[in-house]
């Protein structure tokens, strides 16, 4: 996480603020024992992973693409509507070359498969950070190792 804080640097040290949303309790507590600190909320289904991003105003959400209420691809679309800063990873286990590019075009930032490492996870999460507003939407696979 160290690494991470260096790398989202704009002035003083800040770590990203991050909401994590998926119906599965233990990934969402396995992203918070590796994030830490940074995780500022948690949703086990879309519609409050909307609500929370309202709420909280993080600098990242994680989004699970199969979420019971609103699915991953629904909640990116409200949070893209009303806040365009936020960046937006949706995480899944279902097939990468076909999720990804429906995330990207729901507004999704990054599609990360929920098989990666956590360094991998971190590495996203620092490419997202660093990513200007203007720039093109990523797949992890574009997410740059930290140094």
């Amino acid at each position: 996480m160290e690494k991470l804080v260096q790398t989202v640097r704009q002035g003083p040290p800040r770590q990203p603020r991050i909401v994590i949303a998926d119906d599965f309790e233990t990934l969402r507590r396995g992203l918070k024992s590796l994030l830490g600190t940074a995780v500022c909320g948690e949703a086990e289904n879309g519609q409050k992973a909307v609500e929370k991003v309202k709420e909280l105003r993080p600098d990242i959400v994680i989004l699970d693409w199969t979420m019971p209420v609103m699915n991953g691809l629904q909640a990116a679309r409200a949070i893209r509507a009303f806040a365009p800063g936020i960046k937006i990873i949706v995480f899944s286990l279902h097939d990468e070359n076909i999720v990804s590019q429906e995330a990207l075009q729901a507004g999704a930032d990054l599609f990360l498969h929920k098989t990666a490492t956590g360094e991998q996870i971190l590495n996203a999460i620092a490419a997202v950070m660093t990513s200007s507003p203007e720039g093109s939407p990523a797949s992890a696979a574009a997410a740059a190792p930290l140094s």
